[in-house]
């Protein structure tokens, strides 16, 4: 879960950089609404309900699919992203993909797991 805090941190990140850096409160309002739904789905799996891990999967596999098609679209030039390109911010692009991937690896890892069994649990 500690990726799941680091996420939740880099969104606040990005949110205050749009909001800050680009003056864009648009964009600032819609990323820190997605991280508090990532946050929330993380919540509710932490509290013991399973569909904040299906949600917090589908959330984060339309915001992968989402992200690259933005950066297709901006690399390729079908689109002026402007500061928020992804020339212009590789290591968040970078880390976003991080992320995302870290979380659906380990949410599927965790989705796999019989229910009770605990590596270091005695049967």
């Amino acid at each position: 879960m500690a990726v799941i805090g680091a996420r939740l941190i880099f969104g606040l990140y990005l949110a205050l950089n749009d909001h800050f850096s680009y003056h864009d409160t648009t964009s600032a309002v819609t990323v820190l609404a997605i991280y508090v739904l990532l946050g929330g789905f993380t919540a509710m799996f932490l509290y013991g309900k399973r569909s904040g891990l299906w949600l917090l999967l589908g959330l984060s596999t339309v915001l992968i699919i989402a992200h690259t098609v933005f950066a297709i679209m901006d690399l390729t030039g079908a689109t002026d992203a402007g500061l928020h390109g992804v020339a212009n911010n590789p290591w968040p692009t970078v880390l976003r993909y991080v992320f995302f991937l870290a979380t659906l690896g380990f949410g599927v890892e965790v989705l796999h797991e019989r229910p009770g069994s605990r590596e270091g649990s005695r049967p």
